[in-house]
């Protein structure tokens, strides 16, 4: 299946994200809309294997594409980021227990990639 070739060949992904701004936006969207539907909104991967997938490295990438990218591309985005950052049933963010309004801000996080994107985006 897709998915569990995607997941398979992981290894190589750096090398397909290092470019993807770079791609022509149906290549983009068609790699975009693959990933959301084969493998964020997929409930049968868990969350730690789809962190990992969309680790670190293609959150940099996704960040970069949203500085330099045209009005197509952040349309297309604009509806993938949302469910990749904030959506707890499919995407990275999770229920942290430590979390609370009174956590001190010099407690170490436990997403550190996808609070570095956000960092990236100010």
């Amino acid at each position: 299946t897709v998915v569990r070739h995607a997941m398979t060949v992981r290894s190589i992904l750096p090398i397909l994200f290092q470019q993807l701004a770079n791609d022509e936006y149906p290549v983009l969207e068609d790699i975009i809309c693959t990933f959301r539907e084969h493998i964020l909104e997929n409930w049968l991967i868990p969350h730690k294997k789809k962190s990992a997938f969309f680790g670190g490295f293609f959150l940099d990438q996704m960040a970069e594409m949203l500085r330099s990218s045209n009005a197509q591309t952040l349309e297309l985005l604009k509806d993938f980021l949302p469910v990749l950052c904030c959506d707890a049933a499919n995407g990275l963010v999770y229920k942290d227990p430590h979390w609370t309004i009174h956590r001190p801000t010099s407690a170490p996080t436990r997403n550190s990639p996808l609070q570095r994107f956000i960092r990236r985006l100010q």
